[in-house]
């Protein structure tokens, strides 16, 4: 008797972002013990293409940094230029970023630092729709038994000297947790990285292609012990990390063994070539980027130069995307800084090279000197 096993490979499941609210006496975690703000930042760990677009975009929004117009503050002694590049790269990578707030004992904010959106779970209000009135801090949540979790009020419903947790968030779908605006586009991260994977393990396997193996002694008259032995070897064998692994299989006699083959895959260069392709096409789309050539990728030009294409690209990418992820964090910003000046007016400056007014492009050589203000 010959046995054949079969290997599904089909197994994605699309998240349902309302199965991701996971509620507990007294708090809300974004997932099972905040598990899915993990599986994101996996999606920009392990995604090149996702984590230089997010790199860019962080770079684009921060700017030369913040400031205040109207300068009434000194915007860095409040709040550091490191914590608010991690706040920034948080607001892109996860939707949502947060402070940690600080008081003088005269009610003013001395200092702003940033805290993980990861390591923070909403406070289990009467209605789920409710603003929050505090945050349940944990290192890890994964091991709140280590690092027991901690209640901060949220910002404006503390005593005034407490530390408290201001949390700025992008509109999503999800009622309790902003969902990243590249959403839609987190399964190609998750299939790019299984793409290089295979190829790192194709590699070390001297780029050997799956065989079938037989084992000729004939098969056991156990079924728990084939049912083991199957388990044992599919574990081993299945998977981007097994890839040009074996395949055995048992037979009744020498006369009935399986052919020896190599499993190969029809087409294979233009199949991953197609993949390769499509992940970076669907991951730039789901990040809504208008030009490969704003984060490092080269593209042809449909324009008289590759400059005035820049401009262009540069505009369409300020309007639709960087400025509107500056007002929301803004917005959120002055909030606090409002309790030191309620005249301040918060801005992030755009790169020097962006502010040069009334050049007009000519050639491809001086591209980097022709860039207009945004």
């Amino acid at each position: 008797m010959k046995r054949l096993h079969i290997v599904d490979m089909n197994r994605y499941v699309k998240v349902d972002i309302q199965s991701l609210i996971n509620t507990s006496q007294k708090w809300i975690t974004n997932g099972a013990d905040n598990s899915y703000f993990i599986e994101v930042e996996n999606a920009y760990l392990g995604s090149p293409t996702n984590q230089s677009i997010i790199d860019n975009f962080t770079n684009y929004i921060l700017g030369d940094g913040l400031i205040d117009e109207n300068n009434t503050i000194d915007v860095e002694a409040i709040l550091p230029e490191e914590d608010l590049r991690n706040a920034v790269m948080d607001f892109k990578l996860q939707g949502a970023c947060a402070f940690q707030v600080i008081y003088n004992f005269g009610g003013s904010v001395s200092k702003l630092y940033y805290v993980p959106t990861k390591s923070l779970a909403v406070n289990r209000e009467e209605d789920i729709t409710d603003e929050p009135t505090s945050y349940w801090y944990s290192f890890d949540w994964r091991f709140r038994t280590k690092y027991r979790p901690e209640q901060i009020p949220a910002f404006g419903y503390g005593d005034g000297l407490q530390t408290e947790i201001l949390y700025i968030k992008r509109q999503s779908a999800q009622p309790v947790y902003a969902l990243p605006d590249w959403q839609s586009g987190i399964q190609y991260c998750q299939t790019e990285e299984e793409l290089s994977n295979y190829y790192n393990k194709h590699i070390k396997n001297n780029f050997s292609a799956g065989k079938i193996v037989n084992i000729n002694q004939g098969s056991t008259d156990s079924e728990e012990a084939m049912d083991e032995a199957e388990r044992s070897i599919v574990n081993k064998v299945t998977g981007s990390n097994n890839a040009g692994n074996l395949i055995v299989s048992f037979n009744d006699n020498y006369e009935n063994r399986t052919t020896v083959d190599s499993i190969e895959i029809t087409d294979a260069y233009s199949q991953f070539q197609f993949l390769s392709t499509e992940c970076l096409e669907k991951i730039m789309l789901s990040h809504k980027v208008n030009d490969r050539g704003l984060f490092g990728l080269p593209m042809p030009s449909g324009f008289s130069s590759v400059a005035e294409q820049m401009i262009q690209s540069l505009k369409i990418l300020y309007r639709s995307q960087i400025n509107p992820s500056r007002k929301i964090l803004v917005k959120g910003l002055e909030k606090a800084f409002k309790k030191n000046s309620p005249n301040v007016k918060l801005k992030f400056e755009d790169y020097e090279e962006l502010r040069v007014d009334n050049i007009k492009p000519t050639t491809e050589d001086n591209q980097l000197n022709t860039v207009k203000k945004i």
